[in-house]
């Protein structure tokens, strides 16, 4: 009588134990030690554990079981789970199996990665089906078709062509493909023949490798062949600014090109804004720019052969169209969002991102609909909005249009920072006597208005003002106003924040 081993163990010791005492009854083999890329792989076991979700796996030689296997099969020799099997095996043919290379085949405990026995390492070798397989050459510029030549193959009307990265497995995402009929519509087989990989067809520049492919499947038929491609134009190698926002001083963009070791002509460089005439910046390197608002500035090579886009935007600080309650929460606040008075479509929303990061390029860091949802629907020209706290870090908001990335408000900066916001409290205090002008600044906040009170009793009976609304500049907010009490020896004066 077989009996299951106790696996439900509390200490990693004792799991060791475990796994040995489970590796010491059940046997497990392959039928071979070697297969070609076109032969079943056939795991076998004796005295098994009987659990319904044990399985065998595959994993490249030399990694240890854990989740991400290269193939795998529940022991009833299917990807479904139903029965336990004591004694037994499973199959596993070309196409479950992930091709060339060295390989372990594991026995796995109930849906887990304990092993019930040791891996057992094999080789999965090509099986060349083909009398040749070659390139007319090993290395080729950008602008150069790519031939690939093939004789005696299967005939199969869907084997084809794959390029990949030098040194990667066939698998799904080729960089580039072609049926044996030259095209990526399946006609008929061709036995002897090739197929023409035109520069637009082509990943670039690299090295690269060449496959003959099975049957819509990713079998070689033969060994791939490696080759190069090199740049022979100009291109684009960077393209950035000094600063994502525009403040006060101007920001440079800065670019790199490539002339190819001065082979490769750089007609024409142009940096185009959308609005205004382009400039020709063939000599330049960099340029200063300060524009009014948000701007997707595009550097163009040689009439459109390459181009490099960058977003700047201008933070518009919070408004009765689109605000934030502060620009610092502490990591334990809730963000609100308020917007008025605008488009207010059913898939408007509003994005909150990490600063750098540009709406469209990169997800946003939290997102919903006007609605306050990720479904959509209805018509909220006008609400508010709360999202969950954020990490420490700055981030901008943005107001989007219509499921796309068209700004309709924003962006406004802000940040989270444990520390969180500085303390209300009056910064600087001076005063022209000539003129008879008192200045007065503090600490504010966003999309709020103060009150300025005076007294000159000494009593500070504050029951006269200065400005009873003053709005908000920011983090900062200055007034500049009239001694109200000519000839005062002395004045004091509180400052006091309205509600919202």
């Amino acid at each position: 009588m077989n009996m299951k081993p106790l696996l439900a163990c509390t200490s990693a010791s004792a799991f060791l134990l475990c796994a040995d005492f489970a590796a010491a009854q059940v046997n497990f083999s392959l039928d071979k030690a070697s297969y070609g890329s076109s032969e079943n792989v056939v795991a076998s076991w004796t005295n098994g554990l009987g659990n319904a979700n044990d399985w065998v796996g595959i994993y490249p030689r030399g990694v240890t079981p854990i989740p991400g296997s290269s193939a795998y099969l529940y022991v009833n020799g299917t990807t479904s789970a139903t029965v336990g099997v004591v004694d037994g095996s499973v199959t596993f043919t070309p196409v479950d199996l992930p091709g060339p290379g060295s390989w372990t085949a594991w026995y796995l405990i109930d849906e887990g990665y304990t092993p019930a026995a040791e891996g057992v390492d094999f080789d999965i070798n090509i099986d060349v089906m083909l009398d040749s397989f070659s390139l007319d050459k090993a290395s080729y510029v950008a602008s150069e078709n790519i031939i690939a030549s093939w004789t005696n193959g299967p005939g199969n009307a869907n084997d084809w062509i794959g390029i990949y990265p030098r040194g990667v497995t066939p698998s799904s995402g080729s960089s580039a493909w072609l049926y044996v009929n030259g095209t990526q519509s399946v006609t008929a087989g061709v036995v002897e023949g090739s197929v023409t990989f035109s520069p637009v067809d082509l990943p670039g520049a690299g090295d690269w490798a060449a496959w003959y492919l099975l049957e819509d499947g990713y079998t070689p038929a033969a060994e791939g062949v490696d080759f190069t491609i090199i740049n022979d134009s100009a291109s684009i190698v960077s393209f950035s600014s000094s600063s994502q926002f525009i403040g006060n001083d101007p920001i440079t963009l800065s670019w790199s090109v490539d002339d190819v070791g001065g082979n490769a002509a750089i007609q024409n460089l142009t940096l185009d804004d959308g609005v205004n005439p382009s400039i020709d910046v063939t000599l330049l390197t960099s340029i200063d720019v300060n524009p009014a608002g948000n701007t997707d500035y595009t550097l163009i090579l040689n009439g459109g052969a390459d181009t490099r886009l960058i977003s700047v935007f201008k933070d518009t600080g919070s408004s009765a169209a689109f605000s934030l309650d502060w620009t610092i929460y502490t990591p334990e606040e809730d963000v609100v969002v308020r917007w008025a008075d605008t488009t207010g479509g059913s898939y408007d929303w509003i994005g909150i991102y990490k600063l750098g990061d540009i709406p469209g390029s990169v997800s946003s860091t939290s997102w919903n609909y006007l609605d306050g949802t990720q479904v959509g629907g209805g018509f909220f020209p006008s609400g508010s909005m709360s999202f969950a706290p954020f990490p420490e870090g700055d981030y901008f908001v943005v107001l989007l249009l219509n499921d796309g990335y068209t700004i309709e408000q924003g962006p406004i900066r802000f940040k989270v920072s444990q520390s969180g916001r500085i303390r209300f409290k009056v910064t600087q205090v001076s005063y022209d006597q000539a003129n008879q002008q008192v200045t007065i600044t503090w600490t504010s906040s966003p999309n709020r208005t103060y009150a300025v009170f005076y007294s000159d009793d000494g009593k500070f009976n504050f029951d006269a003002d200065v400005d009873d609304s003053v709005v908000s500049a920011g983090d900062t907010t200055s007034l500049t106003f009239s001694n109200p009490v000519p000839g005062a020896q002395r004045l004091f004066f509180r400052i006091s924040e309205n509600g919202p």
